[in-house]
Parts: C-alpha cells; structure tokens; sequence
C-alpha cells in the first residue's frame, strides 16, 4: 500500500495510542492518571485541542471496546477508569444528550423553507428524519424515562421491546 507524507493504512494502531492504552488499561476501578502524565508518556498533549487529542480519544476506544472498561474524563485534570455505579451514572448524560440532539434535529430538519419543492426521494427522507426525530424526543422525556423506570424496577430486569412500548401506553 503506497503511503502519502503523514499517512498510514487503515487499521494500522499508532504507537502512541498503543502507549497510551497500555497506561490506561493497566488503571484499576477508580484511579485516575493525569493529562500531564499522559502527555509525557508520548511527548505531545492529550487534552482537548492538543496536538494529541484524538490519541487520547482512540485509547478510551480501544479500552472500551478491546477490554471492555469505561474511561471518563476529570475535568482540566485527566482520566479515571470508571465503577459500574459511574457507568449507570453516565447513562442520564448519554439520553440527555440523545434527546438534545433530536429536538436540534427536528429545528434543522423544519428549516426547510418550502417542503412541496422537495423532490418526491427527498419528501420521504424528510418525513423519514422527522418521524425518528420526534419518536426519539419523546421517548427520552423525563416522564418517559420515569415510565421505563417504574416498568424495569417491576419486572426486575431489562424490558424488551414490546414490554417498553407497554410501559409508554400504560403511563
């Protein structure tokens, strides 16, 4: 595979997120490493905005997805290797910021200034984003998320799909 000045084939794993990673994976449940002491480990910074930020960013990926532990961030501090507690935690911020980008979403997507000069593939896509826009605002409203609350802590598990539209009618 022919490489161009400041590229590398897809796939390849750089080494400094390798060096990275390694730190970050070898943090037990809590402890946190600092941006400074990671910056030293590749000699470039790893905060937001530095040079190194996407190393920082894919490490968190691979220890999430390659060894299946949550990385958060500290603030202007660093990085903590996660408890279960904190991971059910961040599930607020996850829907939050679902339901935020829905209803931005559906602002954008009503932008459009005449939908009757749209295109008849384009309608449908329209009325495609809006629809799934709309379902997913509302069900990540707080009464929703309440309804789903009060379904799971009956059933004592996970609620499958049918058993969550339930909970919805039965609010």
């Amino acid at each position: 595979m022919p490489f161009t000045k400041g590229s590398r084939p897809s796939g390849l794993v750089s080494i400094d997120v390798k060096t990275i990673h390694a730190r970050l994976s070898k943090l037990s449940i809590g402890e946190s490493v600092t941006y400074d002491e990671l910056a030293l480990l590749i000699g470039r910074e790893v905060r937001s905005g530095g040079s190194a930020a996407w190393v920082l960013q894919r490490a968190r990926h691979m220890c999430l997805y390659a060894d299946g532990i949550v990385i958060g961030t500290l603030p202007k501090i660093g990085v903590k290797r996660l408890s279960d507690a904190e991971i059910v935690d961040a599930g607020q911020d996850i829907v939050s910021r679902v339901h935020n980008m829905t209803v931005t979403g559906m602002r954008r997507l009503s932008a459009i200034k005449s939908y009757d000069a749209l295109t008849g593939d384009r309608k449908v896509k329209f009325n495609t984003y809006t629809s799934l826009c709309g379902t997913l605002s509302h069900f990540t409203r707080a009464k929703q998320i309440e309804a789903v609350s009060k379904a799971a802590e009956k059933s004592g598990g996970q609620l499958p799909l049918q058993r969550m539209l339930e909970a919805f009618q039965d609010k």
